[in-house]
């Protein structure tokens, strides 16, 4: 940047003063070293281990991560879902808000969703299991019908896991930075590993500009649902656990904050 001020500068001054040559075209910078940008997205494999820890680990917040993992959505709709967002007989999940800080509000056009994702059997089981969870430890937010209450009955944080999800990186042993939007990152590159047609891909990452948000209208469920099967087929969820192991924890989310 100072080299390009610099050159533009001398060039003015050839200009004003006459100058027989520019001074600066013999000048070499010394070529710049960038650290490679670590990966926001793991593999099939690590995402299957990583799935497998929250499974046996911390029960509390595998159907939340298996939810992330499997549709793409962004931590801020899916932690304002409602029980009754989510049409069993259609196998289909409403997104219809967000929230932020506890704020709820809608979807907005900066951070679109898509309107209808597909909830695909393996994803329909994990639901069912942390709702019969929920409803055997009569979890706070119950009344309220969210379907990730933390465990004072409030909406969740996205700080309210990460006690748990620096565990499962250490189990799952990965190493490479991994954050919780890395869960859509990955979404977007298995859906692209399973053949799903660009377009397909957009619609449900809620990629859709405003211009283009016609084009998009078009892509049916059903497309959408083999999209997410094909996910399935790549990373296979592990069976509900119907109960947690001793210190796993129960309820909503933990309120542990970030270190």
């Amino acid at each position: 940047m100072w080299f390009r001020t610099f050159r533009t500068m001398t060039r003015d001054a050839m200009a004003e003063l006459d100058l027989p040559r520019d001074p600066t075209l013999r000048v070499a910078l010394p070529l710049a070293t960038y650290e490679r940008e670590e990966s926001k997205a793991i593999t099939a494999e690590q995402l299957a281990r990583f799935i497998e820890a929250f499974r046996v680990h911390h029960p509390q917040h595998h159907a939340l991560v298996v939810l992330l993992a499997y549709t793409g959505l962004r931590f801020c709709h899916a932690s304002a879902l409602r029980w009754d967002d989510w049409d069993e007989t259609d196998r289909i999940l409403r997104i219809q808000r967000k929230q932020v800080g506890g704020k709820v509000g809608p979807v907005s056009r900066r951070k679109r969703a898509p309107k209808e994702l597909p909830i695909e059997p393996e994803l329909a089981e994990v639901l069912r299991s942390h709702r019969h969870r929920l409803l055997v430890d009569q979890a706070a937010g119950l009344a309220e019908g969210w379907m990730f209450p933390s465990r004072a009955g409030t909406l969740r944080t996205p700080n309210s896991i990460d006690a748990a999800w620096r565990k499962a990186l250490v189990i799952a042993e990965i190493t490479q930075r991994f954050t919780l939007h890395g869960l859509r990152y990955t979404f977007t590159d298995l859906v692209r590993r399973a053949n799903v047609d660009a377009v397909v891909r957009r619609a449900l990452t809620g990629h859709v500009t405003e211009q283009m948000q016609r084009h998009y209208s078009t892509v049916g469920i059903d497309e959408k649902r083999a999209a997410v099967a094909g996910v399935i087929r790549l990373v296979p969820p592990g069976p509900p656990t119907d109960s947690p192991p001793s210190g796993g924890g129960t309820g909503g989310g933990s309120d542990e904050p970030s270190s």
